[in-house]
């Protein structure tokens, strides 16, 4: 399935090895096309086997998944006029560690075109609690062949 990740940065972070291993792992047996776009320029980490794109061709991604791992990101994927499918990969409940305004997550997470899928079944009664949402699936580990089947 057509995926674009759009994510913090290139650099080094948990998330980003887990999801480069995927990448990697994916793009080495098959066909799929999947590509990375980083909000904010830095120096890869490690190797990844994909297309990196610039932000400002975002807008022009269709007929496919964009993934944001951020509340803070998910206003760039849900303001593009786009059919793609846009998800929310919640790696971390991010307000246990950026300060954030409960407007701007309320927003968020409450998108009609979102698609929340969350890191751990401990983010299930935080999420409801904090807006009422559930999330379509659980997903420990970034497997992109079981989050392509949970949408």
């Amino acid at each position: 399935m057509k995926t674009m990740f759009c994510i913090e940065n290139l650099g080094f972070s948990q998330k980003n090895y887990e999801l480069f291993l995927q990448i990697n792992k994916i793009v080495e047996k098959s066909i799929e096309e999947i590509s990375i776009c980083p909000l904010n320029i830095t120096n890869k980490a490690t190797h990844v086997n994909t297309a990196v794109y610039n932000i400002g061709e975002l807008s022009t991604y269709k007929d496919g998944l964009l993934i944001v791992t951020r509340i803070k990101d998910v206003e760039k994927i849900t303001s593009i006029a786009t059919n793609s499918i846009k998800v929310l990969y919640l790696y971390d409940l991010d307000w246990m560690f950026d300060k954030m305004k409960y407007d701007e997550i309320y927003t968020a997470l409450t998108h009609p075109d979102l698609k929340i899928i969350v890191r751990s079944a401990d983010y299930i009664k935080p999420l409801k609690n904090l807006c009422g949402v559930v999330p379509v699936g659980i997903l420990e580990k970034l497997e992109l062949e079981k989050l392509w089947n949970l949408l």
